[in-house]
């Protein structure tokens, strides 16, 4: 359906996500952010591509996060619980963004999991506290990051 509009009328992304998954995905993904704390203490969120056009970045893709930090051995259980947790996903190739002045552009969408994610940041100290406060993001383990 995305696919016969055209311009800015196809921007669209839509995903079902069938929450009693979720913990199961929490689970699996916060076994991968505890075994690469390390990294992830260092981890450049410029090598995943942003779901926004702010600055700096608020919206990654939770899968294309986890591809970027480790080996397809290493995130297979976590990319079959993601396959359960998300049971249906479609994304347009570019979406259209708005800034708060009023500015529109679009950005495109190369990785879509269905669930996007923040990646905390140096340049966003203030929003890393926010996060870290989530329970998702302790139960992950980011808490145990020096993030």
């Amino acid at each position: 359906m995305v696919s016969s509009l055209f311009g800015s009328n196809q921007s669209a992304s839509v995903a079902c996500i069938k929450c009693s998954e979720l913990d199961s995905l929490a689970t699996e993904h916060g076994k991968l952010i505890r075994t690469h704390t390390e990294g992830l203490n260092v981890f450049n969120a410029s090598l995943v591509k942003p779901l926004d056009t702010y600055s700096p970045h608020l919206f990654y893709d939770l899968g294309h996060f986890v591809e970027r930090f480790t080996t397809e051995e290493e995130r297979a259980p976590f990319e079959q619980q993601l396959d359960k947790a998300v049971v249906y996903k479609v994304c347009a190739p570019n979406i259209l963004s708005m800034s708060t002045d009023g500015y529109t552009s679009f950005f495109s969408v190369n990785h879509y999991s269905g669930l996007n994610t923040y990646i905390p940041q140096n340049s966003s100290p203030a929003r890393n506290v926010s996060y870290l406060a989530l329970e998702w993001s302790t139960t992950v383990g980011w808490n145990e990051t020096k993030w």
